[in-house]
């Protein structure tokens, strides 16, 4: 292999490697302060998951889980899928993710596929600014619950057993009838 193909090929896993690393938005203190809070309505959306299924948002969901980083869908994930998947699957509940600052290659050549194993669906917001006020710190998903189509409940979960815990707390809420 010559000096110029590994220089090259150097420079571009570089170059992509940075575009995974500033996938995740960057919160400034004006934009923190303008996102959803409880009493907000909840912003209609018509969107896609990862096969390209039309989800609409909050459609008849009571709980919306929101991800705007990659840290938070490579920690907590699985931990989703075991907790709601069916709720997911039933439309009960929408994972949201903005994966709309990942750049056009990876998102077709590693994160499509990626997500396409997931036997759940995740809802995409593929275009920048379409997020719009939705937002979470980088690693955590926020949780929104929404009833008549308003914010009720607004708490961000960083870790697999805080998810675990407020997944199955909104579970138990739901069926008690709260």
């Amino acid at each position: 292999m010559s000096h110029h193909s590994r220089t090259s090929r150097s420079l571009i896993a570089a170059v992509l490697a940075g575009g995974l690393l500033a996938a995740g938005p960057v919160l400034s203190a004006e934009d923190a302060a303008s996102t959803l809070s409880v009493g907000d309505a909840f912003p209609v959306l018509d969107l896609e998951d990862q096969f390209e299924e039309p989800r609409p948002v909050p459609g008849e969901a009571g709980l919306v889980v929101f991800s705007g980083s990659k840290e938070a869908d490579d920690t907590l994930s699985d931990t989703l899928g075991e907790v709601a998947g069916d709720a997911l699957r039933s439309g009960a509940t929408i994972y949201l993710s903005d994966i709309s600052r990942m750049p056009g290659l990876i998102t077709r050549f590693v994160a499509m596929p990626a997500l396409k194993d997931r036997d759940y669906p995740v809802t995409l917001i593929r275009e920048e600014g379409q997020a719009g006020e939705l937002s979470a710190t980088k690693g955590c998903y926020a949780l929104f619950g929404i009833a008549d189509g308003t914010v009720s409940s607004r708490s961000e979960v960083c870790e697999p057993e805080a998810l675990r815990a407020a997944l199955t707390d909104t579970a138990a809420g739901a069926v008690a009838g709260d």
